[in-house]
């Protein structure tokens, strides 16, 4: 490349024209940006010089020669380079060259532009104006690079003689000779490029230009300080800062609003506030210079104000700060003006700051501690929430509109818009916004004689348009938003695909956080967009925690309407309990007596709907229902009243001690069988899955406990994890099978009669084997067939062999079972009457004893020799129908006893032995077979079920119309009796 190429420019004789494409070439080249690049327009321009200068034509063939030029043009610049100076030290006054290098610094000195740099530096009007010393800079830049080395090098002794120089200047002379190849130099050089590279950053506090008014010796004295300080400062070496501000300042000399400002920084730094001296520069700042500062020379006021207790500078600087929108740095101000007299408006203040500039949430953790906190009441609710807000927790004490019923004050309504602005609806926050608006324009709330709730005030409004004006969505949609809150919102169409597509994904998510009660129509609209997908509102969790819940409770309940709420009959302030209804899905909020105080009555035609059912929990938040919650069993689609049923089981397990809570159980009472799982879980956990088991099994009457149980289900899962109970199979016969009864899969149960086919070992005989039975039999419920009581009468017989808590348990799983057969008998005798069909073990065992009775008479003639011939005689032919009489009698009683067994195998056995020894007693005319044929009878009939069998009743449980399973199992009743006449 040519060096006309190379300046970009035609070859010519112009010379303003060179040097104008140089400069040009310069800027495009910058020597620390690009230092070949600026090498190589450097020589370009020397060599077009010397080929002007030796009278070369720009038309013939001079160019080869020219270009030629190039190269030894380069060859002198490395050496000129190589041959650099290395007489300059950066830490001393460069006193020690020798003679040689005295020449050479003679040959700087004398050269026009050293001279011109030293009449700068002297002249105290010029020396820190940049324009002038960019302007000697574009002058050096245009002479030849020998000459440009030798002004570099002197410049370099020049400065270094100076300590008292701005680093701004330094910087214009490294870019503009560049220094910054000394970086790259010889080991003396590199130490001389490193010491300015450090000193150009060290720029002052102030600007250049607030100094150039001064005398020459205010300048020299004004640095000799600001620098030394400037550098302290910077490397946070504080005893050096307090040293410099014990000597003479020079605070008097320089009135300019940073360098005061840079003082008062420095008395941040040095936690050294001079009363006289502070008071004095924030006086003068706050009543001329504020509007001249910037953000953060303001912050520095603010801060030394705060310290000094100046609230009327707090006050100014507040002001700067909102005109300029630094809505982030007013609250700060705020809070820490506000901290110490009122908590509850400091927290506003703090919130507001966190949402404009987010801080660590530890900040707020350990080194912003808001006291003293409110300890009680709706103003301890509300800080709670905005407290939380600032630590990273949705503390669910406020989780909607209606949770600030009952409150009032300023603080209030400020916690009510920041609430809003977060989590509630549009509508909400464009009703708040008025509000606010009222306050600042009607002295309200006493603002008008407090300047800190009027920038309370002031801030929150911003805070509420900035996020109004951030709604997203069509103005149809907006339109339609607006009347949330409201009645008529049950009213609004369904959505247009224009509003649907009007907002992304993440946007509908948000809008339905702050929207949860849109209705039935959109929700399954925003599904089929796959807006609402059930797999991901399962794995989500927001906040508040009610409009979670009640998104993923309609996601899996496709066929649930909100309407069932209120019976499909609207009334004025539907809405209003719509949300209060749906906001129990959540926990926490205010106390209900408010909210229900605040909203309008219930109407009387909606005392039979669920809306109604609620109201004894929320009018008894802190009593257990018992009656109540079983009317909640009416609503089975109502998924709100689990959590009242889950709320009940919190209120059992907190309030009521184990005994009071087995004896509820005792008494059939589910919720308390599930309280019970819960308190045993840690420390028997066997127990605990008894009375899981007993819950799970009562779902099917009481179907709002479905998800108590489930959840408890979990706890017990996790727990036999952690205890290391799990296997990969149970054996029947093994304490360990009840571990494995952790479902409410009636399919995986295996029958009683499967059961009961298995040896348990020791272990497992007073307590696991037999309970697991009883639990099976609840589980599947009672068949036609009917169960064999005989594995579950085990508990009755090893009953001794239990700890007390196991008889506890037993006894109320008895009880269960009892219930089941009385739930049973008592529905066949509603729906049968006196058909019911039964059996009795009393008459089948006096039809045993008429067949003894007859057997007697009969057997002793059975004893003569009888031949069955045609020519028998007629005593003959009486005995043999005496024998065949006795042969039907016989096999009618088995057939009568064999007809209430269970088993059929049973009656297989029973029926082939006893028709084999009555047939081997009349042909054996055996005394000992005729009576094991009675005995074998007799014993059949005792041992058939006393209470249910083949789908049929024992006759004396239908008379009494009651089931005692506890006499039917052997138990003796003494313990029960005790425990009932201990309760109080």
């Amino acid at each position: 490349m040519s060096m006309w190429e190379t300046l970009g420019i035609e070859p010519t004789h112009d010379e303003p024209a060179i040097k104008k494409a140089y400069r040009i070439k310069l800027r495009q080249h910058h020597p620390e940006d690009d230092p070949e690049g600026f090498k190589r327009v450097r020589e370009a321009y020397e060599s077009v010089l010397a080929f002007l200068k030796e009278g070369g034509s720009v038309d013939g063939g001079d160019q080869d020669a020219a270009n030629n030029s190039v190269d030894s043009q380069m060859n002198a610049s490395g050496n000129a380079q190589g041959d650099a100076p290395e007489n300059v030290d950066a830490a001393t006054n460069y006193d020690t060259a020798t003679s040689e290098e005295d020449s050479q610094r003679q040959e700087e000195d004398e050269h026009p532009l050293v001279t011109e740099c030293l009449q700068i530096f002297d002249d105290a009007s010029t020396r820190f104006v940049p324009n002038v010393w960019e302007a000697w800079v574009e002058k050096s830049q245009l002479l030849p690079i020998d000459e440009q080395e030798i002004i570099s090098n002197a410049v370099v002794n020049v400065v270094a003689a100076r300590h008292w120089i701005p680093g701004e200047i330094i910087d214009v002379l490294w870019k503009g000779l560049g220094w910054n190849l000394l970086l790259t130099g010889t080991e003396k050089q590199t130490e001389i490029g490193e010491y300015l590279d450090d000193w150009r950053q060290q720029a002052l506090w102030i600007p250049m230009e607030d100094i150039a008014d001064l005398s020459d010796a205010e300048q020299r004295a004004t640095l000799s300080f600001l620098r030394p300080f400037s550098i302290a400062f910077g490397r946070a070496q504080t005893d050096a800062m307090q040293y410099l501000l014990r000597q003479p300042t020079v605070t008097n000399m320089i009135p300019k609003p940073a360098f005061m400002v840079s003082l008062l920084q420095a008395f941040i730094a040095c936690r050294a506030y001079p009363e006289s001296v502070t008071a004095l520069m924030l006086d003068t700042l706050s009543e001329q210079s504020l509007d001249e500062l910037g953000i953060e020379q303001l912050q520095v006021i603010a801060e030394i104000a705060l310290k000094l207790g100046r609230s009327d500078v707090v006050l100014k600087v507040t002001e700067r700060f909102i005109s300029r929108g630094a809505y982030a740095d007013a609250a700060e101000t705020q809070y820490f003006n506000t901290l110490r007299q009122d908590s509850m408006l400091a927290v506003c203040f703090a919130f507001l700051q966190q949402q404009w500039q987010p801080l660590p949430l530890v900040y707020w953790r350990t080194e912003r501690r808001l006291f003293p906190a409110p300890e009680e009441g709706n103003e301890k609710r509300l800080f709670d929430w905005v407290y939380g807000q600032l630590t990273g927790r949705d503390i669910p004490s406020i989780n909607h509109r209606l949770d600030f019923a009952g409150t009032d004050g300023l603080s209030a309504l400020l916690i009510q818009a920041l609430w809003a602005a977060n989590s509630g609806s549009y509508a909400w926050m464009s009703s708040l916004k008025v509000q606010l608006h009222s306050a600042l324009e009607h002295g309200e709330y006493n603002t008008n004689t407090d300047d800190r709730e009027i920038f309370a005030l002031r801030l929150t409004v911003k805070w509420i348009e900035q996020t109004l004006a951030a709604q997203p969505g069509c103005d149809t949609l907006r339109l339609k938003l607006a009347s949330y809150e409201t009645d008529a919102f049950l009213n609004t169409d369904a959505l247009t695909l224009e509003e649907v597509s009007s907002l992304s994904k993440e946007e509908w998510l948000e809008c339905v956080r702050r929207h949860p009660l849109i209705s039935d129509v959109w929700f399954r609209q925003l599904e089929e967009a796959a807006i609402l997908v059930a797999d991901e509102i399962r794995e989500r969790s927001v906040y508040p925690a009610f409009a979670d819940s009640f998104c993923f409770y309609r996601s899996v309940n496709p066929d649930y309407s909100m309407a069932s709420s209120y019976g499909r009959e609207r009334f004025e302030g539907v809405f209003d309990w719509m949300l209060f209804f749906y906001s129990h899905l959540g926990r926490g909020g205010a106390d209900k007596h408010q909210i229900m105080n605040a909203i309008q009555p219930l109407p009387d035609h909606q005392q039979q709907n669920p809306l109604a059912q609620l109201l004894p929990f929320a009018t008894y938040a802190e009593t257990y229902l018992p009656e109540s919650l079983d009317g909640l069993d009416a609503f089975p689609d109502q998924f709100v009243f689990r959590m009242i049923v889950d709320n009940q089981v919190g209120l059992l397990t907190r309030t009521f001690e184990q005994d009071a809570l087995m004896m509820m159980a005792l008494e059939g009472d589910v919720t308390a069988m599930v309280a019970l799982s819960r308190m045993l879980g840690h420390a028997h956990f066997d127990e605990a899955v008894v009375f899981w088991n007993l819950a799970a099994a009562a779902i099917p009457r009481r179907p709002q406990i479905i998800a108590v149980v489930d959840w408890q289900q979990q706890r017990l899962l996790e727990l036999r994890e952690d205890k290391k109970l799990t296997k990969d199979y149970y054996e029947y016969s093994n304490p360990e099978f009840l571990h494995a009864m952790l479902t409410n899969n009636r399919e995986w149960f295996t029958s009683p009669a499967e059961l009961a086919e298995n040896s348990p070992i020791d272990e497992a005989k007073a307590f696991h084997y037999p309970m697991c039975n009883l639990l099976t039999q609840l589980h599947l419920g009672l068949d036609e067939k009917g169960y064999d009581l005989s594995s579950v009468k085990m508990l009755s017989d090893a009953r001794k062999g239990q700890t007390s808590l196991q008889q506890d348990t037993t006894d109320i799983a008895i009880a269960q079972l009892d219930a089941m057969y009385q739930r049973q008998l008592d529905k066949d005798l509603a729906e049968k009457g006196q058909d019911i069909p039964t059996f009795s073990r009393g008459k089948l065992k006096w039809l045993v004893f008429f067949f003894l009775l007859a057997w007697l008479a009969v057997f002793p003639a059975t004893l003569q020799d009888v031949e069955f011939s045609s020519f028998a005689t007629k005593q003959e032919m009486a005995m043999e129908l005496l024998m065949i009489g006795m042969f039907a009698i016989n096999a009618s009683v088995v057939w009568q006893i064999s007809r209430p067994m269970l088993s059929n195998a049973n009656k297989k056995k029973y029926a082939i032995y006893a028709m084999f020894t009555f047939v081997a007693a009349l042909f054996l005319k055996s005394f000992f077979l005729a009576a094991v044929n009675i005995f074998a009878h007799f014993f059949s009939a005792s041992g058939l079920s006393k209470l249910y069998a083949n789908g049929k009743w024992e006759k004396k449980v239908v008379k009494e119309k009651a089931i005692n399973l506890r006499a039917i199992l052997g138990f003796k009743d003494l313990k029960i009796k005790e425990r009932k006449a201990s309760t109080p």
